[in-house]
């Protein structure tokens, strides 16, 4: 008689915060932690500002791979992620898109505050 074992890894589940807020604060205040599923390694964060003002701020799991592709376009082929640009030449408002990925929920909502290229450019993934 043959016996077959299993051996079951145990990984601890990532939790992130999640939702959609017009503001870092409406964000904070309405934010919701969920367990991320298995192929959902990080946390990310995204930030929408129009002319300097936040007007987006949205919080999910995502796969790592699909994170840094969207964390890539911060600054990649005209930039996407302006933080710190309010107009440009002609007056108009810039809009800018950050997006960052993070291991922890923390980190996670820490990086929505971010004000500066700098820290946008922070990799927050161990």
């Amino acid at each position: 008689m043959k016996l077959f074992a299993t051996l079951a890894v145990a990984t601890s589940a990532l939790d992130c915060w999640t939702g959609i807020g017009t503001s870092v604060a409406d964000f904070d205040a309405n934010k919701v932690s969920v367990t991320c599923q298995a192929n959902e390694e990080t946390c990310q964060i995204t930030v929408r500002q129009r002319g300097g003002v936040v007007e987006q701020v949205i919080g999910s799991c995502k796969a790592e791979d699909a994170c840094k592709n969207n964390r890539a376009q911060n600054f990649w082929k005209g930039d996407q992620c302006k933080p710190e640009d309010t107009v440009d030449a002609n007056g108009a408002q810039i809009t800018s898109v950050c997006r960052t990925c993070s291991d922890t929920a923390a980190e996670q909502i820490a990086a929505a505050s971010y004000a500066t290229e700098a820290e946008w450019k922070t990799n927050l993934l161990a």
